[in-house]
């Protein structure tokens, strides 16, 4: 303790005073001194923030966010403010503001279409436990559909025509310009007995994938144009699906602890392309190119690359790629972070590495 508070004093030394991230760093001091770690942890994250260059905040470091969709293009950022569950805001890729709105209600999930156009919420429903799907026409700013009735466990999609999937009673019904369509095959339950749930996703050429299931047991699927449903694995470990650095081959994550891998599939055939990686259930995953890939483990970010993992300094979550190979998150204070492939100045790296002492979760 003795050792972190004399590091503390030095920082307070070596940090510029343009923002007063040297304030935040004395107050750290004197919780530790109260050993109050918890607390000096949370202020060592704001001055860190604080003392990032202008290149690293997608938005002003002040404004905070509790969720973050890009679009499969990278040049659409849908954001939700922290303080405002029922607010939503859309950005291009260099931060401007385009659009800015209110949902029904207190946004459970959101998603934003291949090319940003459209976007769809998930909404509570009152205090019944169920929620609501609702379109925003992002180009003529305006909510376009009746909301529909949905669960609240589900992770919704849109497509750039404005369709979006939802199943109801284990039915899968695609929602279209045209009406709703009811599929006439079902998904199937991974385990009878258990619970499951869609989590749906559209590639870059907006075709429809989503998996099925719940608590690490799940079925991979996919939806042609013709409204047919095709099972594509009938075992993956996490729900989620990564797609590759074009946005087009979805990748899933099979086997057991110890033997876990991320399988992709050809869009087309359905098949495994044939490359793999080694792995973990990762918290997040993003692929920027074909040489690296990102992913958080602990709140931390790191980054794969030739073989090698290395730790960034940075605390992270809601990993995204943005136009210009560069990488989108929410910061463990909230603000919208942006990482090109530069770190920050050793001034911020100090304050990174004092509060990762602090953090029990490392």
């Amino acid at each position: 303790m003795q050792k972190l508070l004399v590091l503390l004093l030095f920082l307070i030394s070596g940090v510029g005073c343009a923002d007063k991230p040297e304030d935040l760093i004395e107050k750290a001091r004197i919780e530790l001194e109260k050993e109050n770690r918890d607390g000096a942890l949370e202020l060592l994250r704001q001055a860190f923030e604080l003392s990032l260059g202008e290149d690293f905040h997608f938005r002003p470091v002040h404004e905070k966010f509790s969720q973050l969709y890009v679009s499969r293009s990278g040049n659409r950022v849908l954001l939700v403010p922290l303080e405002k569950p029922k607010s939503f805001q859309l950005f291009d890729e260099t931060g401007k503001l385009l659009r800015k709105g209110t949902a029904p209600s207190k946004i459970v999930r959101a998603g934003i279409s291949p090319t940003g156009n459209f976007l769809i919420f998930l909404t509570h429903n009152g205090d019944d436990g169920n929620c609501l799907l609702s379109v925003y026409d992002s180009q003529q700013a305006k909510f376009t559909s009746k909301a529909a009735n949905a669960v609240c466990e589900m992770t919704p999609a849109i497509s750039d025509a404005a369709s979006f999937p939802l199943v109801s009673d284990g039915k899968i019904f695609l929602h279209t310009t045209g009406g709703v369509v009811e599929l006439k095959q079902k998904p199937d339950k991974p385990i009878a007995k258990m619970p499951a749930y869609p989590a749906f996703y559209y590639n870059k050429d907006n075709q429809l994938f989503f998996t099925y299931g719940s608590a690490g047991v799940y079925k991979f699927y996919h939806i042609d144009s013709k409204a047919n449903l095709k099972l594509i694995h009938k075992d993956i470990t996490t729900g989620k699906i990564t797609f590759n650095s074009a946005g087009l081959e979805p990748g899933v994550i099979i086997g057991g602890a110890g033997s876990m891998k991320m399988y992709f599939f050809n869009p087309q055939t359905l098949q495994p392309t044939g490359k793999t990686w080694n792995t973990s259930a990762w918290n997040e995953l993003v692929i920027l190119d074909d040489r690296s890939r990102f992913y958080t483990e602990n709140a931390a970010l790191f980054e794969y690359r030739s073989g090698k993992d290395k730790e960034l300094p940075f605390w992270a979550t809601q990993l995204h790629a943005l136009s210009g190979g560069r990488l989108l998150f929410i910061s463990s204070t909230g603000a919208a972070t942006v990482y090109s492939g530069i770190e920050p100045s050793a001034s911020s790296i100090a304050i990174y590495k004092k509060g990762a002492e602090l953090d029990e979760r490392k």
